[in-house]
């Protein structure tokens, strides 16, 4: 029987993978990291149905992971580097075995964009600067770089988890109100309108970011959040390779869902209808596949 891969377990993978597993629909889901994607750092979802409290992205990844759990959906912790055409159906190779699926959903997320001073690689190997707070190791304090609604996000999480935070915007802050009011009560920093000249490190190993009004700000570890960028790598092996708005391409049994489809709005909920919505397109194209 005609077999789906699904890849990247977020939100919208997760609601593909429900809507395939109703549907007695054959597939596979392959994450690379861990269920529940970027929406693990979300400090709280507000905008999803059928909570009233709102939710965490940690609770939503966890009640996610049990909801699979309790209906034997197993997640492939790998990653799946290409997809290669072949024959009318698709080639991965995992572990260095090749594995063919009829339809693919891509649902592999965003990838961090770098906040682009010297040095930032070198940070990051040693543990001094992160992308995800959800990796954070014990600190006291942190610098969020970045002045939109995903930085102001992480700070207030920070704050939450007993760390101090400072944000740090090269112009002026824009998150939407609700989070600019939560920044506001926590009394958490904000230096606007200043870029980075250089990080270095200091006598007592944190952070010493020297700013271009030549002021200094200490902290022992940075986190960036200056936007994502769409997770399309593994799709290079297409030749004029088209994204249609709704999740469907020019390749025939391909379709994308949540941020890789629009990497700037990073809604769970959007992503989950995402998900769903081309569950079903994926099977009506296997419907037709059955047939030829």
């Amino acid at each position: 029987m005609p077999k789906i891969l699904i890849v990247g377990a977020g939100p919208a993978g997760i609601a593909a993978a429900l809507e395939l597993n109703r549907r007695n629909i054959p597939f596979d889901i392959v994450e690379r990291k861990s269920i529940g994607g970027s929406a693990r750092n979300a400090n709280l979802i507000r905008n999803l149905p059928g909570y009233p409290e709102s939710i965490s992205g940690a609770e939503f990844s966890h009640r996610a992971a049990e909801q699979f759990k309790n209906l034997g959906i197993d997640v492939v912790y790998e990653t799946v580097n290409s997809i290669e055409n072949y024959e009318n159906r698709f080639k991965i190779i995992r572990n260095g075995i090749e594995i063919f699926y009829d339809a693919i959903i891509v649902a592999a997320g965003t990838s961090p964009i770098r906040a682009g001073f010297d040095g930032e690689s070198e940070l990051f190997e040693k543990k001094k600067l992160f992308y995800e707070i959800t990796k954070l190791p014990k600190v006291e304090n942190a610098t969020v770089i970045g002045g939109g609604d995903v930085a102001f996000d992480y700070a207030i999480t920070l704050f939450e988890m007993g760390i101090i935070p400072k944000i740090l915007c090269r112009s002026q802050p824009r998150p939407i109100d609700f989070l600019m009011k939560s920044t506001n009560s926590n009394r958490i920093e904000i230096i606007a309108d200043t870029r980075i000249e250089k990080v270095r490190m200091n006598e007592n190993e944190r952070l010493d970011i020297v700013l271009d009004n030549g002021s200094i700000a200490e902290t022992d570890v940075i986190v960036v959040a200056v936007g994502r960028q769409a997770n399309t790598k593994l799709l290079g092996n297409f030749d004029k390779f088209n994204i249609f708005p709704d999740g469907r391409t020019n390749i025939a049994g391909i379709f994308l869902a949540g941020d890789i489809l629009h990497p700037s709005m990073r809604q769970v909920s959007l992503a989950i209808g995402d998900g769903c919505r081309v569950s079903i397109f994926a099977t009506e194209y296997l419907a037709n596949f059955i047939k030829r």
